[in-house]
């Protein structure tokens, strides 16, 4: 007859004393609860960040704004343009300006210059807000016309889809707001994700230029 190190009970040669088998049950059950809720925390995780950085098309729309909101006419321009695109761009930059922060510069004042208009016209603490309403994927021979425009342009893109985008387009201040709505494509390319057409990225600033007025 042995004797069971835990609790000191008597127990037959080769068993399991009931206190070990009680506590080794139990602790199994811990593991499982502790794995469900370690999966329930991830998957909650995963919503948080998709609903915080927002999902496909619908964050490019939101790095649109907060480049207008921070006047930052770089970032504006990446929301449609590729690297490879930003590159070219910058070469014909070269050719008309010592540097191109100088560019860049001009471009983000007029940024400035917009903002400015429209807290003249609704109070200031602007905000800018771009929804969607309805979208409608776009077939291959749309998205072939549109790499041949891009082309024409002397811009090489390889685009896997895109859409059209019913678009309103909010501007809010202290003391008033507006909004009008605009028609948008926005497409996506292999390696860089969403990006707005270059037309719809200055359909949306005329839309809001026109409020500032």
């Amino acid at each position: 007859m042995a004797f069971c190190r835990f609790c000191g009970n008597e127990v037959a040669e080769g068993e399991t004393c009931a206190c070990r088998a009680k506590s080794n049950g139990a602790g199994s059950k811990t593991v499982i609860i502790a794995a469900a809720a370690a999966v329930v925390v991830i998957a909650l995780i995963v919503i948080l960040i998709v609903s915080i950085g927002g999902s496909g098309y619908k964050k490019v729309l939101s790095d649109y704004e907060t480049a207008i909101m921070e006047a930052d006419a770089e970032a504006w321009y990446r929301t449609g343009f590729t690297d490879d695109m930003m590159e070219t761009y910058e070469e014909y930059i070269d050719c008309y300006y010592d540097d191109s922060d100088e560019f860049w510069d001009e471009e983000s004042e007029e940024l400035e210059e917009l903002l400015e208009g429209l807290e003249d016209e609704f109070g200031k603490n602007i905000k800018i807000k771009i929804s969607v309403a309805d979208k409608e994927a776009l077939d291959e021979d749309d998205i072939e016309e549109i790499e041949d425009e891009y082309k024409d342009a002397d811009y090489k893109i390889k685009i896997e889809k895109a859409y059209e985008l019913e678009c309103n387009v909010l501007v809010k201040g202290k003391d008033d707001s507006d909004d009008d709505d605009v028609d948008v494509i926005v497409f996506k390319t292999k390696d860089e994700g969403w990006k707005l057409h270059l037309d719809s990225i200055e359909e949306i600033m005329y839309c809001m230029e026109d409020m500032a007025e």
